[in-house]
């Protein structure tokens, strides 16, 4: 007995959007500056629905050579892309933000940054949850979603021509 297969032109099933490329490289310009400033990134998955990376704050060693870790840890919700860019002025922008992210962030036991890739700046655009919510008056009181108004505070790469 002889199989004959069919044959079929051999096609590359998955589809990767040009969005997705984005996000990666906004999460790369995280883990860059991070390590920069000495201190290490965790990025706990590409594909979540929830914070996406850590960083663990890294202190030199008093008198001897390298760097040792302190147990302080700062959660990092990364959002990148032109979509989470809007009403752009050249000195701030607004991301839309859930109302009910911004809450479990703010009610969190640890520290969260909020950060923004802005693709046509290349730079990163954060904010300190915790601080943002406090200092901000009625943020949580507002509809189901909230405007993260970001006036362009940015973390700097020291590798990177500043834009």
């Amino acid at each position: 007995m002889r199989i004959a297969a069919k044959r079929k032109k051999h096609i590359l099933g998955k589809t990767v959007l040009p969005s997705k490329f984005t996000e990666w490289t906004g999460l790369d310009r995280i883990s860059l500056i991070v390590h920069e400033m000495k201190c290490i990134f965790r990025e706990l998955t590409k594909d979540d629905y929830g914070l996406d990376g850590e960083i663990e704050v890294v202190v030199s060693k008093a008198g001897a050579k390298g760097y040792e870790t302190t147990g302080g840890i700062i959660k990092v919700q990364a959002k990148s892309g032109d979509s989470y860019v809007k009403q752009d002025t050249g000195t701030e922008f607004v991301t839309p933000v859930e109302k009910s992210d911004l809450e479990g962030w703010h009610n969190a036991p640890y520290p969260v940054f909020f950060i923004v890739y802005h693709p046509r700046d290349d730079k990163l655009y954060y904010k300190e949850i915790k601080s943002y919510v406090k200092n901000t008056r009625d943020l949580l009181q507002r509809g189901r979603r909230a405007e993260e108004r970001s006036h362009r505070t940015y973390a700097k790469s020291s590798s990177r021509r500043s834009a």
